[in-house]
């Protein structure tokens, strides 16, 4: 082996080596990084999951809100629909018959590509609005009033 190969080999197995130390380094930060968002991740699925279980199982009416003002935040609120559908029918919380309505209807409002609402799910909408209405909920009980006074504003 001549002078100048032995040169080469040296500056290869350098850069070698350097090539696996700043792999390994990489490779660690990378690591340590997701490793927090995995914890963080965690943490937040077991905070959401005793959420959860809370509303479905017990019917917490403040893991209900949580939840709520959680997905009121999210670009899709009607996310929400079956919380708030197990609340109103499991649980016979009062403002949570008028979050289905709210749910069901905003689908559309907020999508107008999907045009008019169709008629069951209107059926389905104004069932969770009415109910709402005569367990006292105030929104429910607007809306109601808006929807009758524009309907016999028609006739």
């Amino acid at each position: 082996m001549t002078k100048m190969n032995k040169h080469i080999k040296k500056i290869m197995t350098g850069f070698v080596v350097l090539l696996i130390i700043a792999s390994c380094l990489f490779f660690s930060i990378c690591a340590l990084i997701l490793g927090n968002n995995i914890g963080s991740y965690r943490y937040r699925y077991e905070a959401y999951s005793t959420l959860t279980a809370k509303l479905i199982i017990y019917g917490d009416i403040n893991s209900y809100k949580e939840m709520k003002a959680e997905y009121d935040t999210m670009a899709h609120p009607q996310e929400f629909l079956y919380y708030s559908i197990v609340m109103a029918l499991e649980h016979d919380y009062a403002p949570a018959y008028y979050d289905a309505y709210h749910a069901l209807t905003s689908i559309f409002t907020d999508n107008p590509t999907l045009g008019k609402i169709d008629d069951k799910t209107k059926e389905e909408a104004m069932y969770f609005l009415r109910l709402g209405a005569q367990k006292g909920d105030k929104r429910a009980q607007q809306e109601l009033k808006r929807i009758n006074n524009n309907s016999n504003a028609v006739e």
